[in-house]
């Protein structure tokens, strides 16, 4: 992994780090794979047979396109130019992120098996240099059916072009483009289709689960009510949906009837944008008709309800992850009637019919359409509120719950909140990571919510209140938990200059702290790849766990708090999927001194760079105190720094591949290097900012590693051990002139007291 930034876990001398997936999320947990899968050796990921040699980094290190007998012919635009399977999409250079290149020449010849069409549809993107002629001469994509004799049709300009199903199982799709004037491209998606003149056609009123061998084709569901379930679907755990599955349900209802869908049961693997698995619900005939919502994930989705008499659902699952399924109720309601329309017709919630909801009282709640906490918002909306308080006050919003789509710019799903200047949003908000409070400065703030075709999530709730404006408190003070600024330096005096003492919560002062009743085993020389440590030798290590499975280590700093990394929650922030475990010495074993604790909050730098690890901080407050005693306790905060070569020590649960007792605590010696040696060429290159502190060694040998991640680097000072820094990141693991990059804990004294006084 040579110059590849790894977000860390611990201690080997060869060990295994994070790999970033194409979805810019982390992977770090090692799982088996079914009998029939390919295991990638260095990365661990499990692939198919079918993928080895076809051109594509499906293990993320290029080694599953290695000592390949010839490599596959490219098209010209990336990837293989031969494409084979169910479905795949393709694209021209670059695309959706910049302009294809002038004078490109791409080809890709799309096989489906035998029996089945090709159908291909273009992605909502498409830009493509114009030709004022309507003849495409400049720029173009041409799509063919069978062979280069056949033109189907050539494309160009921004008009996305329809879909279409060919008439052979083999179609031919090209690119060119000329010297000058370019444009975002296109993508596009193709896959197998039962031809539609041979669609098999049934009349059903209810749907068995569906075996995978009856799943690649279109079945025709005719009458007033059904059922209809993905392939395989079963309530219980173990059951799951096949990967590689194509599925279709068409759904006519009576004369003058609209189609109500409801969801019983919904768990589909999820993904930005649902391009794993999908299910994609169109109001008419096929896929032809307009989409009125594309769904993955695990949030059951409220109800969907037709236009007219037909409905069609399509249903995709990749090669890889699949989940439990879905179970679907559908029923037709009579338009003829009042009454029907009255209770199937969606009436847009206030605030979502065009106008602005006008909120004037003093303080209130603004919730996403239909929030209740677990399903899914619906897509293609778009609400305001606009929030007036009496001048002379301001606005203070604080979110309860949030999630949603998340994109990089926020382009799909999102809250803006805009104050006092409605033409520019303060704040653009998505993704799963619970907002920071927000002040407005003004007495009028607008919240505008928007959402796309995709479900993304449950939403959001948000409560407001106003009240005259508070000076904000300078560098040099610290906010008490009621909004009073005092001097830092009263802060941990010994005396309560807050009005609760929240100044006197947590202090690196505290006697208590730090200060183990069974002592480390420690180390005069360099450990190369670490050792066991002694059980209950390092009581503030904790096992910060993602559904029950350790993800990242963590230091227990009070009863209720837990300082962790921010990139450990990239992934998930829902707080009802983590939990910490304390007292353990072995992931593996269960112990008589662990103490597993549910978590209540997440909390992370709001400046937090995933790109330069810049402010990689978190805090963890649990549900309940941990209870403090000989194998769980508290570590101390720091107050001062440390000069280069003082020896400090890395515990944590990480990968060791072998060198050292896996799956248990482990601790290694290191010291601490400074700032201009580890910022140098042919180390980090100046990578490592000011707030950050290296440890280890020239030559390597001992290192924080994969699993590890947000665990301590602790220091002893004055017989009191500190959490001197966080686990962060680093190139590969304990490799020569890449020691680790720890966040050094007391530039962040301040803000950690500031957080845990605020939310205690």
């Amino acid at each position: 992994m040579e110059g590849v930034k790894v977000l860390f876990g611990l201690l080997s001398v060869v060990c295994i780090g994070f790999l970033r997936g194409a979805n810019g999320q982390l992977h770090g947990d090692l799982r088996s794979c079914p009998a029939n899968d390919v295991t990638c050796n260095n990365t661990h990921v499990c692939i198919l047979p079918s993928v080895r040699c076809d051109g594509r980094n499906d293990c993320g290190d290029w080694e599953d396109e290695s000592n390949c007998p010839t490599p596959p012919p490219k098209s010209g635009c990336g990837g293989p130019s031969v494409q084979r399977g169910m479905f795949d999409i393709i694209h021209s250079m670059n695309f959706p992120y910049d302009n294809y290149t002038d004078q490109a020449t791409c080809k890709w010849d799309i096989f489906v098996p035998t029996g089945y069409h090709v159908k291909v549809e273009f992605v909502p993107i498409f830009d493509i240099e114009y030709d004022v002629t309507g003849q495409c001469r400049r720029d173009a994509v041409y799509i063919y059916d069978t062979d280069m004799n056949h033109l189907v049709g050539e494309y160009c300009g921004s008009t996305i072009p329809p879909p279409m199903e060919l008439s052979s199982n083999h179609a031919i799709v090209t690119f060119k483009s000329d010297y000058s004037h370019t444009g975002k491209g296109f993508g596009l998606h193709w896959f197998a289709v039962v031809p539609t003149a041979t669609t098999p056609s049934a009349t059903l009123s209810t749907v068995p689960p569906t075996p995978a061998s009856t799943c690649n084709g279109v079945i025709r569901l005719d009458g007033k009510s059904g059922l209809i379930a993905s392939p395989g679907y079963s309530l219980t755990s173990s059951a799951h949906y096949p990967p590689s599955a194509n599925c279709g349900w068409q759904i006519i209802g009576p004369p003058a009837s609209k189609i109500v869908l409801h969801f019983d049961d919904f768990m589909l693997e999820n993904s930005p944008n649902c391009s794993m698995d999908s299910l994609s619900v169109y109001d008419g005939f096929d896929e032809t008709a307009p989409l009125l919502g594309t769904l993955c994930g695990k949030y059951r989705p409220g109800d969907v309800i037709s236009s007219d008499r037909q409905l069609f659902i399509s249903f995709f699952s990749d090669g890889g992850v699949e989940g439990r399924g879905f179970h679907i109720t559908w029923t037709t309601t009579s338009t003829l009637t009042t009454s029907a329309v009255t209770h199937t017709t969606p009436v847009p919630a206030e605030g979502c019919d065009g106008h602005p909801r006008l909120l004037t009282s003093a303080s209130g709640v603004v919730t996403s359409p239909g929030y209740d906490g677990t399903s899914s918002y619906l897509g293609l909306q778009s609400c305001q509120w606009l929030i007036t308080v009496p001048q002379g006050e301001v606005i203070d919003i604080k979110f309860t719950d949030f999630e949603m789509e998340w994109a990089r710019d926020c382009d799909y799903d999102f809250v803006a909140i805009y104050d006092d200047d409605f033409l520019k949003a303060k704040e653009m908000l998505c993704g799963q990571r619970l907002p920071l409070d927000f002040t407005s400065t003004s007495h009028t703030v607008l919240v505008k919510f928007t959402s796309d075709a995709e479900v993304g999530g449950v939403g959001f709730n948000l409560t407001y209140a106003s009240h005259p404006p508070r000076r904000a408190c300078t560098s040099a003070e610290y906010t008490c938990k009621n909004g009073l600024c005092i001097p830092y330096d009263l802060v941990c005096n010994g005396l309560w200059n807050c009005f609760d003492g929240d100044d006197e919560l947590i202090c690196p002062n505290n006697p208590q702290c730090g200060r183990p009743d069974i002592q480390p085993h420690l180390d005069s020389h360099r450990v190369v790849g670490g050792r066991e440590g002694v059980e209950g030798s390092w009581p503030w290590q904790v096992s910060v766990r993602l559904t029950g499975k350790h993800l990242c280590g963590g230091t227990l700093i009070d009863p209720y708090w837990v300082l962790c990394a921010a990139h450990c929650f990239q992934s998930n922030w829902r707080t009802t999927e983590w939990s910490v475990m304390a007292g353990q010495q072995e992931l593996m074993t269960s112990s008589p001194h662990q103490q597993l604790i549910n978590v209540s909050k997440i909390i992370t730098r709001h400046d937090y760079d995933d790109v330069t690890s810049a402010n990689d901080v978190a805090l963890i407050k649990l549900a309940q105190p941990a209870k403090l005693g000989r194998y769980v306790n508290v570590a101390c905060l720091p107050s001062v720094t440390l000069p280069p070569g003082e020896v400090c020590y890395i515990t944590g649960f990480g990968e060791t591949l072998s060198t050292c007792c896996a799956g248990k605590l482990k601790q290694a010696a290191v010291p601490l290097i400074s700032a201009n040696k580890c910022n140098l060429p042919d180390w980090y290159d100046g990578q490592v900012l000011d707030s950050m502190v290296c440890a280890g060694y020239e030559n390597g040998g001992a290192d924080a590693c994969g699993g590890d991640s947000g665990g301590p680097l602790a220091c002893e000072i004055g017989g009191h051990w500190v959490v001197y820094g966080i686990t962060s990141w680093g190139i590969s693991c304990a490799d020569v002139k890449n020691p680790g990059v720890y966040i050094q804990v007391v530039n962040y004294l301040k803000w950690i007291q500031e957080t845990i006084a605020k939310y205690s």
